[in-house]
């Protein structure tokens, strides 16, 4: 968990320090006073980029030539940290525990972070790439070599692609290599989609939501076929739209009630509970795997959810993660829980109130 922050040019924020608490945090603040911006601050030093958008300008304060960002933190062993990063328009330069040269998932292995936005709802509505991307970061801290299995599957995809494009060399000549990283993702993400399907559905029967749900693993091509016979017949398409339009990385995960897509027949307000069950049972199986109870990043909490539905999730995160920071309009959205470190923001400017 996080223990100390320092923040210097990100958005609105000019400087602030931000110790978070074990437990619950939570962030007060009118819209527009930076209290997303002190999730992001957080989500940005562990995963390396932030969940609003990809592009470096628009986290520099206007008038400034960088951000600076310190966090020290401890792991699930009790062990202190330190990371340091700095994002110009052009570079960025990453220092952990003293050293310069440090893989990103080394980071993320010590200190899992979830972020769930102000529209969680989305992960259902949304396109397939948020959902595989659900998948793929639960399955890193389940499964060590997955990332390094799924890496190489792109790597290949890709070469095969550039193939598909310039029209030189044979693209099927990547098949095999393609067939191989294929059947160890498929397997693993099944599996993986099984025990969280399981989990999800005991969550939302603790929280007396009958919602008839169901989670479907979908592996990016026909169920009918394996991947290589299907990779045969999809040779001639691939070739006329100049990419591999079948494989893992078409995959998705389609989630249902009695039988229906769940972004149609549900309320926003049940969408979002399902949404948080799903990245509860997520620290679930993060933790079973001796990854330790880690950081959840929640902006908004309380929207779109009755007082009844509040005091389910507020219970449930409490036991599954070790931190939790929300940003909330009022305190009041808490239900009058004691224990909880507040703070306030106006105008980028940070207090313990």
């Amino acid at each position: 968990m996080y223990t100390h922050l320092e923040i210097e040019n990100l958005r609105i924020i000019s400087k602030a320090v931000f110790q978070p608490s074990s437990g619950l945090n939570a962030i007060m603040g009118s819209n527009g006073a930076g209290k997303t911006t002190l999730l992001e601050a957080a989500y940005l030093l562990a995963v390396g980029r932030s969940f609003r958008s990809r592009e470096i300008t628009p986290l520099i304060r206007q008038g400034t030539e960088c951000v600076r960002l310190i966090g020290r933190f401890v792991d699930s062993n009790e062990n202190r940290h330190v990371i340091g990063m700095q994002k110009d328009r052009t570079s960025l330069a990453v220092r952990f525990d003293g050293r310069a040269s440090v893989k990103r998932s080394e980071i993320l292995q010590l200190l899992p972070v979830h972020y769930i936005g102000s529209d969680p709802q989305e992960l259902l509505t949304g396109t397939p790439e948020l959902r595989r991307s659900f998948l793929d970061g639960g399955m890193f801290h389940v499964e060590p070599k997955h990332l390094k299995t799924l890496q190489g599957y792109m790597r290949v995809l890709a070469q095969r692609n550039a193939s598909l494009r310039s029209g030189r060399g044979d693209p099927s000549s990547w098949n095999p290599q393609l067939i191989s990283f294929a059947a160890i993702l498929d397997e693993a993400r099944a599996d993986y989609i099984a025990a969280l399907g399981g989990l999800v559905s005991e969550i939302l029967a603790d929280w007396a939501l009958d919602l008839g749900l169901e989670i479907e693993y979908r592996r990016g091509w026909s169920k009918k076929l394996g991947f290589e016979e299907a990779l045969q017949r999809s040779e001639e398409n691939d070739r006329t739209r100049l990419h591999t339009t079948i494989g893992p990385h078409r995959a998705d995960i389609l989630v249902t009630v009695h039988s229906l897509r769940g972004g149609k027949i549900l309320s926003r307000g049940q969408m979002k509970m399902v949404v948080l069950a799903m990245y509860l049972a997520q620290a679930q199986l993060n933790a079973a795997h001796g990854r330790g109870l880690g950081v959840l990043l929640f902006d908004d909490f309380a929207a779109e959810l009755d007082r009844g539905n509040r005091e389910k999730a507020l219970s449930s995160i409490e036991a599954h993660y070790s931190q939790v920071i929300t940003t909330v309009l009022d305190p009041g959205e808490l239900l009058g829980r004691t224990g909880i470190t507040l703070f306030h923001v106006e105008h980028g400017t940070l207090t313990e109130a």
